[in-house]
């Protein structure tokens, strides 16, 4: 378990998602991707990386992220922050040559019986999809879901997890 928890893990997924999705419907479709990597590294960290391609441009202001629907700070990319600074992680966002990259380090700690009680709970309420992408099947539920919302823009979705059913 993050030091948070399932909920912050899946918060912090689906905003990326988010991001990525809305910049690369606002891409040329000949550049449009996404491209999604989650694993393991040694046995106490998730490493997230997404990369997007996105046509124009990109504002900060003091170091945070101006939103590209309205004249003020971005909400999605701060969550992931304050989310990730709070279990002890670490971000980074970069930008060159029309990819976005997002790099996430979240920190484990906890007990394996509470996550099979909460995965098991959690996705009792997820409609079946016919898409597999790992065995952690809330995060597998999470994938599928801008996988499909991409499949329906026809924006190129890769995705490499190597995760095991229980974090």
């Amino acid at each position: 378990l993050f030091r948070s928890d399932e909920t912050d893990f899946c918060l912090v997924l689906s905003n990326l998602l988010e991001n990525a999705l809305e910049a690369s419907l606002k891409t040329a479709k000949f550049r449009q991707r996404i491209d999604i990597k989650i694993y393991r590294h040694a046995s106490n960290l998730i490493l997230i990386q997404i990369e997007n391609a996105f046509d124009g441009k990109i504002q900060q202001k003091h170091g945070i992220f101006l939103s590209s629907k309205r004249n003020e700070n971005g909400i999605g990319i701060q969550s992931v922050r304050h989310i990730v600074e709070k279990t002890g992680g670490g971000c980074d966002f970069t930008y060159d040559n029309g990819i976005f990259t997002a790099k996430i380090m979240l920190a484990e700690a906890g007990d394996l019986e509470k996550i099979k009680e909460y995965l098991y709970n959690v996705t009792q309420k997820i409609p079946t999809m016919n898409m597999h992408f790992c065995e952690n099947q809330v995060i597998d539920s999470v994938i599928s879901y801008y996988c499909t919302l991409a499949e329906r823009n026809t924006i190129p979705f890769h995705v490499q997890i190597d995760l095991p059913a229980q974090i």
